[in-house]
């Protein structure tokens, strides 16, 4: 005789571990900029801008800066590492607050990566004078260096880095 059976041990665990996860008050996980960070070295001005300001100014480009889209780029490289990441965490019955941190982490890298390897428009002539390369979103080293992670909670925001 053939039959289909179903463990239900396994079950009975996957369901507990769905209750666990309805029950948690982690909603996601994100990586960016502090509102009123400034970085270690802040440019030399009177009112230097935060990095915020800095990090949307290249994104989204302005009169004299063009585009240069390192946070959307980082995203979009995020969702394939971040799926499998996922998958195999829910595999292995990790916790959402595990699984949201290195989502976390992995969305901080990106935005690393995109700044140190993306491929955007050079700098001008001046600013290449005046800093030394043509090499555009490193300067000081700030933005690079003050990526910030977090996971998001019902809550709100909780920093991690």
């Amino acid at each position: 005789m053939a039959i289909a059976g179903i463990d239900t041990k396994e079950v009975e665990k996957q369901l507990q571990g769905l209750a666990k996860a309805l029950n948690t008050r982690i909603t996601g996980a994100k990586a960016g900029y502090l509102s009123n960070d400034k970085g270690e070295i802040p440019y030399e001005e009177p009112n230097p801008p935060t990095l915020e300001e800095v990090a949307l100014w290249n994104e989204f480009g302005t009169e004299r800066i063009p585009p240069r889209p390192f946070l959307q780029n980082a995203q979009k490289s995020a969702v394939t590492r971040c799926n499998k990441l996922v998958q195999a965490r829910m595999e292995e019955n990790a916790d959402l607050e595990q699984i949201a941190k290195e989502i976390g982490l992995v969305l901080q890298d990106e935005i690393k990566q995109q700044i140190t390897r993306g491929q955007f428009v050079p700098n001008a002539p001046s600013t290449i004078r005046r800093k030394g390369s043509s090499r555009p979103l490193i300067d000081t080293g700030n933005l690079r260096q003050s990526v910030h992670w977090g996971i998001t909670t019902r809550d709100g925001d909780k920093l991690m880095d």
